[in-house]
């Protein structure tokens, strides 16, 4: 079996103590398959207007698809918190046509991963609780410009997701309880990026989803 994994700087690992305690490392090793990292600190689901502050961040999940190995049992997709985090598009409305927003971009990420992989292959995955999830509430630069919640990224990635038929695991709702400071706690290194024992519970998570599929 081999298994890829797209996304952002938890996907790529960082808050672990090695690469073998990356969740995705963690998968492979308790399943016995293959696994690919397409992981990037600081990028999105959605393609912005402007470019970023660091350039890094606007390579987004869609432009990294043709740079992905075509063949694949499963593909995880997981991402979001940067589109909150410092992300610059509306929110958007599920079925909406309109291009500069988080919603049709999503629509777009699906559509062009399921021309490359199909449907059934599919599994997103939603963003974890975070410190600050609330703007109005945050000071700093990393906090939604546009007043949005994180909670609201989440429940219109649920709806697309859902209308779309593509399988999603929520870590939104069974991950890990909300960090209450930006210093690190029981599963986190600092609010946002988990620690070995937080990527252990994402690990666990994904390895239940295989599981439970490859008996359907």
């Amino acid at each position: 079996m081999k298994i890829l994994f797209l996304g952002d700087s938890i996907t790529e690992g960082v808050g672990a103590s090695s690469e073998e305690k990356r969740y995705t490392d963690l998968v492979g090793a308790r399943l016995g398959c293959r696994t690919v990292n397409y992981g990037i600190s600081g990028t999105r689901i959605a393609r912005q207007k402007q470019t970023s502050i660091n350039t890094k961040w606007d390579i987004d999940f869609r432009t990294r698809i043709p740079l992905m190995e075509s063949e694949a049992d499963i593909v995880f997709v997981f991402g979001g918190t940067n589109d909150y985090g410092h992300g610059a598009l509306h929110l958007g409305r599920v079925g909406d046509d309109t291009p500069d927003t988080f919603c049709y971009q999503l629509r777009l990420l699906i559509n062009d991963l399921t021309d490359k992989y199909g449907k059934d292959k599919l599994c997103f995955i939603l963003p974890l609780h975070r410190f600050c999830e609330e703007p109005v509430m945050c000071k700093g630069d990393m906090v939604n410009e546009l007043g949005a919640s994180l909670a609201e990224y989440v429940d219109v990635m649920r709806r697309v997701l859902l209308e779309s038929g593509i399988d999603f695991i929520d870590l939104y709702t069974n991950g890990f309880p909300k960090p209450i400071t930006d210093l690190g706690d029981e599963y986190t290194v600092d609010g946002v990026h988990p620690n070995d024992r937080g990527y252990e519970v994402i690990a666990d998570r994904v390895c239940e989803y295989v599981l439970s599929k490859s008996v359907r």
